[in-house]
């Protein structure tokens, strides 16, 4: 049985020890940070997670948070309104299983802590260029899952499947109390709230739980660089910066202010920056000639605005490990490698196609799409039931033609609601 390395012990390096654990490798994890230095690590984003990655962590027995109500999304609303608050259209649906968001302070803490339970080897020390090079003659293979630091400059940039030279969003993330948030139509649900302001940016409010153990609200404001909703920097607190928030929306979309007036910051929990979504080349050629494999965020770095990101991850981990245990290698070669990321990004490349149509404008058929979602409660609850796996939209999200075919299918005609 081979013994693996993974450098990085975020959602991608984690879950690939823990599957491999289960199928009985040697797994020595490498982490700059011990579970209680996780714990009380500055803010970090709470992505939502969906059922087809949740589904994994079921079964590998990394559901610690069960059934537990503040964790748990029921629905999701996606809203466009004029940069006045106006709203121009509304597409809702509940989904068919419970998505997640719990902050990955606490989710990695406790990760880290079982992942020694079931006798993975885990050694805290940073990544690093040498630490690679040391790693492949003392592992059979090796994997990172970090492009933190020096190890961002590994993998090379793959132009062709990489669309963007700089971040299209200046993102902000705040965890929030006393949000004033129901939902009309079913006020017991939890809800993900997404309005897009054309030419101004996204704000994106879901309920979370939070690394404290309660309830909390994520609100993360995603920025056109330079527009209206620019409004923030790394210079002042979170709880001025809140306030800079407030008095945009009380100006500009007063319906999202009642919501967000009367909150506060929780232990001044918020975050600030942006990232230029990316595809990584797999295969990392290090000075020595050996070399390592990319997987997670060091493979695919997605703006969190389509919530793609720990998702993406979770698959790319997954898809991995079982190309490890049902068709491990003599050797972990460069072929083998790309041969591994072909067959995912067969899949994979629907979730960048999907974040891209976010962050640009839609093209002419996508903008249907959602036209038609609004009118028609079976295509919402498709498009909504697809955000955790963009694949499942294909072809009619992703092809003008398709698109055409599948909104005649449905009943819809452009005309009919002009």
């Amino acid at each position: 049985m081979k013994h693996i390395a993974i450098v990085g012990a975020g959602q991608a390096g984690l879950q690939l020890g823990f599957e491999l654990l289960a199928k009985g490798y040697e797994v020595t994890m490498y982490t700059e940070k011990t579970a209680q230095e996780m714990l009380n690590a500055t803010s970090m984003p709470a992505p939502i997670q969906f059922y087809p990655s949740l589904a994994l962590e079921e079964k590998h027995l990394l559901n610690f948070w069960g059934n537990e109500r503040d964790s748990q999304v029921d629905a999701s609303s996606f809203c466009s309104c004029s940069p006045d608050g106006r709203k121009q259209l509304e597409i809702k649906a509940s989904l068919h299983v419970k998505a997640k968001s719990i902050d990955l302070r606490l989710k990695y803490a406790i990760w880290l802590e079982e992942f020694e339970r079931r006798n993975g080897n885990l050694i805290i020390e940073g990544g690093s260029i040498d630490l690679l090079e040391d790693c492949t003659l003392k592992y059979d293979a090796v994997f990172v899952a970090t492009g933190k630091n020096r190890l961002s400059t590994v993998f090379e940039r793959d132009e062709e499947r990489s669309s963007f030279n700089a971040p299209q969003r200046h993102v902000a993330h705040f965890y929030l109390a006393d949000c004033q948030f129901t939902y009309p139509h079913h006020p017991d649900w939890n809800t993900a709230y997404f309005i897009q302001i054309p030419g101004v940016g996204e704000l994106i409010l879901f309920n979370s739980l939070h690394k404290s153990g309660k309830k909390a609200f994520s609100l993360a404001v995603e920025a056109i660089p330079n527009g209206a909703l620019d409004l923030f920097n790394n210079r002042g607190d979170g709880t001025s910066q809140l306030e800079i928030l407030k008095g945009y929306a009380k100006k500009n979309q007063p319906g999202f202010y009642q919501i967000i007036k009367d909150s506060s910051l929780v232990n001044n929990d918020w975050l600030y920056g942006a990232i230029t979504p990316e595809v990584k080349k797999p295969a990392g050629i290090l000075p020595s000639g050996r070399v390592v494999m990319a997987i997670g965020d060091a493979l695919t770095t997605y703006d969190p605005i389509a919530a793609q990101g720990l998702n993406a991850a979770s698959k790319s981990a997954h898809h991995v490990a079982k190309w490890i245990y049902t068709n491990e290698p003599a050797r972990f070669n460069e072929k083998w490698i790309n041969e591994v990321f072909g067959d995912y990004w067969n899949k994979a490349r629907y979730n960048v196609l999907y974040e891209r149509s976010f962050l640009n404008l839609r093209q002419r058929h996508q903008k249907l799409i959602f036209i038609a979602a609004s009118h028609i409660p079976a295509i919402a609850s498709e498009f909504i039931n697809g955000m955790g796996d963009p694949s499942a939209l294909a072809p009619f999200y992703f092809d003008a033609d398709a698109t055409a075919s599948y909104l005649k299918e449905h009943g819809f005609s452009l005309k009919a609601v002009e």
